[in-house]
């Protein structure tokens, strides 16, 4: 479905959870809440705009409609926040303090099956789901090389990858390869130039 509509999983996606958000919805509704948890809404939801990015974009579709973080990268200081999905980390942890201050609110009798059900939903919804394994051959070569005086590999095809792309070809078992080796080489991977 990601890959159908366009969309990066690591950052174009989010999901907060059922259980935090039904703790969400409680806390809002609920009148005895003092003043310090629709701060922390408040400060949730700017965050939350903000993780959306220069545009809003639904389903991978970037509907031109233009958000803050538009103009925001032009402030000096908040133009260092590169990456605005990562903004909704606050928003996270906005929820799970109005959450938990939801939680305080109830009747001491009813709270304690409240929050005993509340993680056993996090728990349960949040649960990671297994990763395919893939297996990666060793071949001997890199064995050889290790054994060799320092030096350059230069392996072919070559390729060049950042968070922003790739230029050329990049094996990314080339990658693994080098563990094996332990030479400089050419290509690769750099998170921060």
């Amino acid at each position: 479905l990601y890959e159908r509509l366009g969309l990066d999983p690591v950052e174009s996606a989010v999901w907060i959870g059922i259980a935090p958000l039904a703790l969400l919805v409680f806390a809002i509704t609920r009148r005895q809440v003092d003043q310090n948890s629709r701060i922390y809404v408040w400060i949730g939801v700017v965050f939350l705009v903000w993780s959306l990015g220069p545009y809003l974009r639904v389903f991978g579709y970037n509907t031109a409609f233009m958000l803050p973080q538009t103009f925001l990268r032009f402030v000096p200081v908040l133009a260092n926040a590169r990456i605005p999905g990562r903004a909704f980390v606050v928003v996270a942890l906005m929820v799970a303090l109005v959450g938990a201050l939801a939680l305080v609110s109830i009747e001491a009798s009813v709270r304690r099956r409240v929050a005993t059900m509340a993680v056993a939903l996090v728990v349960f919804d949040l649960w990671p789901a297994p990763h395919a394994w893939m297996p990666i051959d060793r071949p001997h070569l890199y064995e050889t090389l290790q054994q060799l005086p320092e030096g350059t590999v230069l392996e072919i095809p070559m390729g060049i990858r950042d968070g922003f792309g790739e230029r050329g070809k990049l094996e990314h078992t080339t990658l693994f390869y080098q563990t094996i080796h332990g030479q400089r080489m050419v290509g690769g991977f750099v998170a921060r130039l």
